[in-house]
């Protein structure tokens, strides 16, 4: 059976818009469907975190949300009207040292530019009410909006449907977890008063939790909890929509300052929930987003973690498609993924807990320690980390590896060996399934050298200036394999990344970039020949990706612990998919037959 597409996706939240964005990214065919006439006008989830802006840069729209978004610098916490917390984002170490506030209806208005600016787009009013799976493909019903009905044969199909996934339930996959039992009143208004206009703010007390988080123009979203009740079903039929009055009246009842709302542009009151499925593929089908897991607004978790869910699975959705690695590597996906949405679960509902608790002694213990713990630097680094998602790995990945040298070996000195204090330091650089980490290098300013091709066009202007970043060597939709000579880079490392290069781009010039990282300009120099030998054997038309960079600082080495020669594989997602020191060629070859499945590497 030939498929109609490659891929389907059911829903146009942020999450199937970044999916859809990155599969045409790839190149991989797929329409995009939603039940929705229009694209929703709400606000919504509001904070977009460090590491999906992150993503949003490899996808070449991070300056869109910068630009409408409120930089976020700083969280506040009080209990009883006095202050028991404080938490910058100063010292996140990423580019973006901050949170972002917008709200959901501008990131998935900008998503949508991006589908469009690729050739593609949401088709509204259409709805998926059945779905059957085959050996190779799923058979999807589609209703538009008049009562046509369409099968459309998908080799996948993804749902980012949300919380009532129609996907997850026509898979049978239990969506299992619990409900808070407070009612919450959530309300956008605008605020007057003297707080910090890029800070939130949450306030308990014993009328209950009361939270303030800007985005913009005087704009907060206002959480506030409105007690518990026994049936919640019930009591959601009589809710109803809070007026501005009565949320004034409840942040001058539980908050220290004295706040002025007006201008209430949306308002409703819901009960929270925890839940998440136990697998995320089944056949050819997969969950994303809200589809697969749902979080309490604690830290701004739910929009974030089910970008990154797209993220992850579009680049293994396209290798597979084309044919470049074996079905089993989307087997990945649900392993990385339910793992994070487990941590993340559990991170948000002790943030929940902790700032609803009821217990004057469980109370009184958070007020005490609260102060104590958050000011410490190392606790405070923690917490930075995982609101921003930055912490968050795949070390237990079936698809990650590394090797270390042996600390025997590098007491005994053997084989010429890296001395122990390199091993330390390696082992304490990201490891197999890390995120890998930006840093400053100097690349060549002429010569073939200077500049990877990405599809038909070179690398933005300031990579030929002298200093890029990583991250933008990182851009586009291939592996990038860098390779680091350590502190004094010897003719033997020069032949050997030299050999690697050969052996990658002759069978992987469309799937790895080449970097070698050295430590000096004459290291460079002395490199050029090798890898421009390696230029010299592809026709012009189908020049492979290699390039050499200049580390004189050394500042790139320390981060990724490359006290002696190494290297470090990053995946199209940002990861570190292997690494080893020293340079292990053959077991690189290993690895990578394991990954592209269908393709065999030449031998080194």
């Amino acid at each position: 059976m030939s498929n109609d597409v490659e891929v389907l996706i059911v829903g146009a939240g942020p999450t199937g818009l970044t999916l859809a964005c990155e599969l045409a990214r790839y190149g991989v065919s797929f329409r995009i469907i939603d039940k929705e006439a229009h694209a929703s006008e709400k606000s919504k989830a509001l904070a977009v975190h460090s590491r999906s802006l992150e993503v949003f840069e490899d996808m070449g729209i991070v300056d869109r949300f910068l630009t409408f978004g409120l930089k976020m610098r700083g969280i506040n916490i009080f209990a009883d009207n006095k202050q028991i917390a404080h938490m910058t984002f100063d010292e996140l170490d990423g580019p973006y040292d901050f949170a972002l506030t917008l709200p959901q209806s501008d990131t998935e208005r900008i998503l949508m530019e991006r589908l469009a600016e690729l050739g593609a787009q949401v088709e509204r009013s259409t709805q998926l009410v059945g779905l059957t799976q085959g050996k190779d493909s799923v058979e999807n019903r589609l209703r538009s909006a008049d009562g046509q009905e369409e099968i459309i044969n998908a080799r996948y199909t993804v749902g980012t449907d949300g919380a009532h996934s129609t996907v997850r339930k026509a898979l049978n996959l239990e969506f299992s977890g619990e409900n808070y039992p407070d009612l919450m009143y959530l309300n956008d208004v605008h605020i007057e008063g003297a707080i910090n206009p890029d800070e939130i703010y949450v306030f308990n007390s014993d009328h209950g939790i009361l939270a303030l988080f800007p985005y913009g123009g005087g704009r907060y979203r206002i959480a506030c909890s409105m007690g518990e009740e026994q049936d919640q079903a019930e009591a959601l039929k009589s809710v109803k929509e809070p007026s501005l009055e009565e949320m004034q009246a409840e942040v001058e009842r539980r908050s220290p300052y004295s706040l002025v709302l007006s201008e209430q542009f949306w308002s409703c009151g819901i009960y929270l929930h925890r839940r998440h499925v136990s697998q995320y593929r089944k056949g050819n089908c997969f969950l994303a987003g809200d589809a697969a897991h749902i979080h309490s607004p604690a830290g701004g978790q739910g929009m974030n973690t089910g970008i990154q869910d797209s993220y992850n699975l579009a680049w293994k959705l396209a290798l597979v498609t084309k044919g470049k690695a074996d079905d089993a590597l989307l087997d990945s996906y649900g392993v990385e993924r339910l793992g994070i949405a487990l941590g993340v679960l559990k991170m948000t509902d002790f943030m929940m807990k902790v700032n609803t608790l009821k217990n004057p002694v469980a109370k009184h213990l958070r007020n005490t320690l609260a102060p104590v713990l958050t000011a410490h630097e190392v606790i405070q680094k923690r917490m930075q980390s995982s609101i921003a998602e930055l912490s968050l790995n795949y070390r237990e990945s079936p698809i990650v590896e590394e090797h270390l040298s042996s600390m025997i070996d590098a007491l005994a000195r053997k084989n010429d060996m890296p001395h122990l204090e390199d091993c330390f330091a390696f082992k304490n650089g990201p490891q197999a399934g890390d995120r890998a980490p930006d840093g400053f290098v100097v690349a060549a300013t002429q010569g073939p050298l200077r500049a990877f091709k990405r599809g038909d066009a070179y690398f933005p202007p300031s990579l030929l200036e002298g200093t890029t970043r990583l991250y933008e060597l990182f851009q586009g939709t291939k592996h990038t394999l860098l390779l680091f000579s350590g502190d004094e880079t010897s003719n033997e490392e020069i032949d050997i990344f030299g050999g690697i290069a050969r052996a990658l781009t002759k069978s992987y010039s469309d799937l790895v970039n080449v970097v070698a990282i050295v430590d000096s300009d004459d290291s460079r120099n002395k490199c050029i020949p090798h890898f421009e030998k390696v230029l010299k054997t592809h026709a012009p038309e189908m020049q492979p990706n290699v390039m050499i960079v200049e580390d004189w600082e050394m500042s790139c080495h320390h981060k990724y612990g490359a006290g002696a020669n190494c290297l470090y594989l990053i995946r199209p997602d940002g990861y570190v998919g292997f690494r080893s020191q020293p340079v292990a060629h053959k077991l690189l070859t290993k690895y990578l037959e394991r990954i592209f499945d269908k393709v065999q590497l030449a031998r080194i």
